[in-house]
């Protein structure tokens, strides 16, 4: 870590900071941060209002209104069933949920004591990404033997891409697909289905509004245009802000001033009384006393995700739409077992697949394809997520287990943290017969790959890795920047800043606030016992009154040499002590001894 990255100061001008300082009530961390960031006072208020109006009307996202006015059709008919189809990563699960808890109040509140079957399929992982046959036949055969019944099918988080299977499903003449999706679609492979259904999906349109929405804010938008068209006020979808604001970052997506606002709110939810009672469970797990954006992203997030990842995606489904207190605690301890088995497994698999890779394929190929031998084939999205920060390639992991030896087409996870246009390169890999599906994201997208092929599509990923880096000067880099917002004294390392910490959603585009401790003396460096690589260094800025204890993971001890420093500069961000987390520390991400 040490010497690594290049360190860049952006001190903003005394009088700006205490502008925002004095018109936010914050401190000059957090001010200095938003100055930096571009973020006007008028912004930054708007999102910290987390009963913010602007969110509680729907975006006139293309096809929103057909798509209202096709359910408030079907939930008016008799002798009907809604199937909600979703995906198994935090996204799918929570439109799923969405789709749930609001279908069902709206019928209740529309037509009283009216019951609508309303199903959910959410696929295991090993049955890879979206519609697939074996679905498709069970729809065919249910609607074959219920002739006088009539299916609408509602994709949440998948479908764009699902035309031949929708195809299939719509020959039967009492089935109906309607797709809420937000993944790119692919008309060169002709595998978008504007043209057979309802598709609702701002990526259609660029110049449609959401173009940064999650799933989960396809679902939760249509939800509310289905209250509008039936003439009910958004009281249900105002109950589901924390739903969204869970998938939102769970997905990883851009957080526009639209996006801020869905997850200051759904925060504002998790942390309210009455609280929800798995949610109140997860506060008393953790013992955080107010869940912040990051924690949305780093506990709550994986621990949804980590269920599907080892093919148990029903267990938090069923979670955030249980209703009684005995299942839901029984619910959450069996998700929370998941979650620390997922940690542990992927902990083992990461080193290796990291160790391997460096080793054996990083100088050989410029899109790295790694087979990864894992029990749990969806722990290979979490590896590739992690990887694909580190390595500085775009890169696809399957798993290779004993259940798909023999399998022909077998699911894999891609991640781009390049430039390089990795999903455009695949899909076009898959319009020369080299891969069987390729959807998603730029940065994060899952893959179908015929075992047969893999070895021509090496050579062909690389190729084309190799051309574009031809044309644009080399496009295999990471940037070492660190964007320093304001330098700090230990002292402002308190429980003050942190509160700051937790009044606006920081995120990936709105990173915390970066400081920069300079010239601390080192008082003391103490190692752990279990691993020496871990020091706590016990330091002071010259011009604070205290020390604070600071722990620095995986620096090598003889990088510290006690009778040589006695100084360090310290760059990383104020947050929760994970011994107490009712303490502030520094989570360092760089120093410097001398």
């Amino acid at each position: 870590m040490n010497g690594e990255l290049e360190w860049k100061i952006m001190q903003p001008s005394n009088q700006l900071v205490e502008e925002y300082m004095s018109s936010l009530n914050i401190g000059r961390i957090a001010a200095s941060a938003f100055i930096n960031q571009h973020l006007s006072k008028e912004m930054v208020a708007m999102v910290m209002d987390a009963r913010n109006a602007e969110i509680y009307h729907p975006l006139n996202l293309c096809n929103i209104e057909d798509a209202a006015t096709l359910i408030k059709e079907y939930i008016g008919k008799q002798n009907v069933a809604i199937i909600v189809y979703a995906d198994y990563d935090t996204d799918g699960i929570t439109s799923a949920a969405i789709a749930e808890k609001g279908l069902t109040r709206i019928i209740e509140q529309v037509y009283p004591g009216k019951d609508i079957p309303i199903w959910y399929r959410i696929p295991e992982r090993k049955e890879g990404y979206g519609l697939n046959d074996t679905f498709v036949e069970q729809m065919t055969l249910l609607a074959h033997n219920n002739p006088d019944t009539e299916y609408l099918i509602i994709t949440v988080d998948n479908g764009i891409t699902a035309k031949p299977f929708i195809q299939k499903l719509q020959q039967e003449p009492n089935i109906q697909v309607l797709v809420t999706d937000h993944h790119e679609p692919d008309f060169e492979n002709d595998l978008t289905p504007t043209n057979i259904c309802i598709c609702v999906d701002p990526k259609l349109d660029q110049s449609s509004p959401g173009q940064n929405l999650a799933g989960c804010g396809v679902i939760f938008n249509v939800l509310q245009k289905l209250e509008e068209v039936c003439w009910l006020k958004h009281e249900v979808t105002q109950s589901l802000y924390y739903l969204n604001a869970i998938g939102t970052m769970g997905d990883m997506m851009h957080l526009d001033l639209y996006n801020l606002c869905i997850v200051q709110r759904g925060l504002f939810q998790l942390n309210q009384e009455p609280m929800v009672s798995w949610v109140r469970k997860m506060h008393n797990k953790t013992k955080i006393d107010a869940f912040t954006a990051k924690d949305i992203s780093f506990t709550i997030s994986p621990m949804i995700n980590s269920c599907g990842q080892l093919g148990h995606a029903l267990i938090p489904f069923q979670l955030l739409t249980a209703r009684e207190e005995e299942y839901i605690s029984e619910l959450f301890e069996e998700a929370y077992q998941i979650y620390n088995k997922n940690k542990t497994e992927t902990k083992e698999a990461k080193k290796q697949a990291e160790l391997d890779i460096m080793e054996n394929y990083i100088d050989k190929h410029k899109f790295i394809m790694y087979p990864m031998k894992i029990e749990y084939p969806g722990l290979a999205s979490k590896v590739a997520t992690h990887l694909g920060k580190t390595i500085g390639r775009p890169i696809i992991l399957w798993a290779e287990t004993e259940d798909n030896a023999d399998e022909e087409i077998i699911a894999g996870s891609a991640r781009n943290d390049t430039k390089i246009p990795a999903l455009e390169i695949l899909r076009a890999a898959v319009r020369n017969g080299l891969a069987e599906t390729a959807e998603g994201h730029s940065y994060a997208f899952g893959v179908k790959l015929n075992r047969a092929k893999i070895p021509q599509l090496q050579e062909y990923l690389d190729n084309e890795v190799d051309k574009y880096e031809q044309l644009h000067d080399g496009a295999i880099t990471i940037d070492r920047t660190c964007i320093i917002d304001c330098l700090a004294s230990t002292d402002e390392i308190n429980t003050n800043t942190l509160g700051d910490m937790c009044l606006f959603p920081f995120a990936k585009n709105v990173p915390l606030p970066m400081v920069m401790i300079q010239g601390a003396k080192i008082c003391s460096a103490k190692a752990s016992k279990n691993n020496s690589n871990n020091i706590c260094y016990t330091i002071q800025s010259p011009d604070a009154t205290h020390p604070i204890n600071v722990w620095v993971w995986n620096i090598k001890s003889d990088e510290y040499d006690e009778d040589v420093h006695t100084k360090v500069d310290m760059i990383g961000t104020v947050e929760r002590d994970f011994m107490n987390p009712k303490y502030a520390t520094l989570k360092v991400t760089d120093l410097r001894f001398y």
